[in-house]
């Protein structure tokens, strides 16, 4: 992964810093995902305003262990199209790396921000990777990941989320594959029976 340019990671603390004080405007949005004020205080969440490029849409940035902004990701409130929009030329990179250094032995991965965020506010470790197919071509993402006596692999319950279940678990050692229902993804599946149903699908 290149390193960032000091222009650039100043770019991106001030988009967030800008966003973080309309958070309350993407209250009805979170509480409809089952996201509590205070996990998305925790992770700097915020809502861009009118002199954005991108007006109106939820800032979602990934923090360095280091604490610094390493990219954001905007996703809109309203459900227009595209739902999710990145920095254009902006590399792909983890959302919430700093789990990777704040667990212990026991890490988890998923599909999307949304679905760390709801397994962090749940008590684990978690990362996101930003797309089914986002995990293809990323070598050095596997050896983040060394060390860890058990990772829980949650992809989407459908055809793509369930190739990009295989496709970590084939280069992960420790790799536990959790099995979603049909259609439901980590924060559909904590809508529909909370904690104790994230929980009993991981087997804990």
């Amino acid at each position: 992964m290149k390193p960032q340019s000091s222009s650039l990671k100043a770019s991106l603390e001030k988009a967030v810093r800008e966003a973080e004080p309309s958070l309350e405007l993407a209250k009805e949005f979170l509480q409809g995902r089952g996201l509590l004020h205070g996990t998305a205080s925790r992770f700097r969440l915020g809502v861009s305003g009118s002199s954005s490029d991108y007006p109106g849409r939820l800032v979602i940035p990934s923090i360095a262990p280091e604490g610094n902004v390493v990219s954001v990701r905007y996703r809109s409130l309203d459900g227009s199209e595209p739902k999710m929009l990145g920095l254009a030329g902006q590399q792909t990179r983890l959302f919430n790396p700093r789990a990777i250094s704040e667990a212990d032995d026991v890490i988890c991965i998923t599909e999307g921000e949304f679905d760390a965020l709801i397994l962090e506010q749940c008590g684990y470790h978690a990362v996101g990777v930003t797309g089914a197919n986002a995990w293809k071509g990323k070598k050095h993402y596997p050896r983040l990941f060394q060390g860890f006596s058990k990772i829980f692999i949650f992809g989407d319950g459908d055809t793509a989320g369930r190739q990009f279940a295989k496709d970590v678990f084939a280069t992960v050692s420790g790799g536990v594959m959790v099995q979603l229902p049909d259609g439901l993804d980590v924060n559909d599946a904590f809508l529909e029976g909370g904690k104790p149903y994230i929980d009993k699908l991981m087997g804990v």
